[in-house]
């Protein structure tokens, strides 16, 4: 009995390695750059409501410059596969943010590739180096398009679910501050920035958000006038649309926020102080990923996703006490670009 036990057991290794080889096979197959960012603009929900011809000129490059960088991540994925220098597990239950195990890795330099049910995860490599800090894709047989689609890397995973503490570890180390999820649409200055510089009392509470955001405007290599890919704002438009810390909008200023940027209906940071406290409530859950339409495919394969912490919105009081403070800010940086330094 146990022999024969052994025997189906051997047989059934056999046909998952055997299936593997094809799905590594099937999922190394890489686009053109062309191909990929127009499948790119088909199989995310957002990006199939962005009108790229009603966007200006500026903004339009932003999102095309997201969407080439990503390219490159899905280049550097599919040969990972090609080449079989991934560290190949077999599971029997789906997971995105699972602990990953130590028996049965070979390198844990190497990423690990995860099969399960003709479904390929790729996780981050169990020790990183900044050159192999990179996002989950999940590759699926029935959907190979989903594989185009890079979610959180381990950054923006932990500013997601308010671990201030590990967040900063790895903003520290530099790693990936200005990558994109591409199914949210942020960056990990974008996310804290939807959370909140006031997200819970930072002298109280482990989970605050200013650390982060703080930490994030003192690397020099933070691209600060990013782009939200849901709708073209900046930073400094997230900072004016919850219009309720005028620090901040001093920090993103200083750190060379654009005052003039547009989003993608041409909107100024400045305009955002017109929206409505209900709109802007909309917004921001939208943008920081905690509306229900948000997690239309990344709930698929990763239930924590939903887990995240909440963004915390302003209250209509706390905007208002802020706002004109913050117009003064705006229309002060607007002047000092305006009349030459003669100092």
């Amino acid at each position: 009995m146990e022999i024969k036990s052994e025997l189906l057991q051997a047989r059934y290794n056999e046909r998952a390695e055997q299936r593997s080889v094809e799905l590594l096979h099937v999922f190394s197959q890489a686009l053109n750059e062309k191909e990929f960012a127009l499948r790119i603009k088909k199989v995310i929900p957002y990006m199939r409501q962005i009108n790229e011809y009603s966007i200006p000129k500026s903004t339009l490059n932003k999102l095309n410059q997201a969407i080439k960088r990503d390219y490159q991540h899905y280049l550097y994925f599919c040969n990972l596969l090609e080449h079989k220098k991934v560290n190949i597990v077999h599971t029997t239950y789906d997971s995105n943010f699972k602990k990953i195990r130590l028996h049965g890795i070979v390198d844990s330099n190497q990423p690990e590739c995860e099969i399960y049910n003709d479904r390929v995860l790729v996780h981050p490599p169990l020790i990183r180096s900044s050159s192999l800090m990179i996002p989950r894709r999940c590759f699926k047989h029935d959907n190979i398009d989903a594989g185009l689609i890079s979610s959180q890397t381990e950054l923006l995973y932990y500013i997601a679910n308010s671990r201030t503490n590990t967040a900063l570890h790895y903003i520290e180390d530099g790693d990936y501050i200005n990558d994109y999820s591409m199914e949210f649409g942020y960056t990990p200055i974008l996310l804290a920035l939807c959370k909140g510089w006031n997200h819970v009392d930072s002298r109280k509470h482990l989970l605050a958000q200013k650390p982060i955001i703080e930490a994030l405007l003192d690397k020099k290599a933070l691209e600060v006038n990013c782009i939200h890919l849901r709708n073209g704002m900046t930073p400094l438009h997230i900072a004016c649309l919850r219009g309720d810390c005028p620090d901040l909008i001093k920090a993103l200023i200083k750190r060379g926020a654009d005052c003039d940027a547009l989003d993608y209906k041409g909107r100024k940071p400045v305009d955002m102080l017109h929206v409505s406290d209900e709109e802007m409530q909309e917004i921001i859950c939208e943008l920081s990923g905690t509306s229900d339409s948000s997690f239309h495919v990344f709930k698929q394969y990763d239930y924590l996703s939903k887990q995240s912490e909440m963004a915390t919105v302003p209250t209509s009081k706390e905007r208002k006490q802020c706002i004109l403070n913050i117009r003064y800010l705006l229309a002060k940086s607007a002047v000092q670009k305006i009349i030459p330094n003669f100092a």
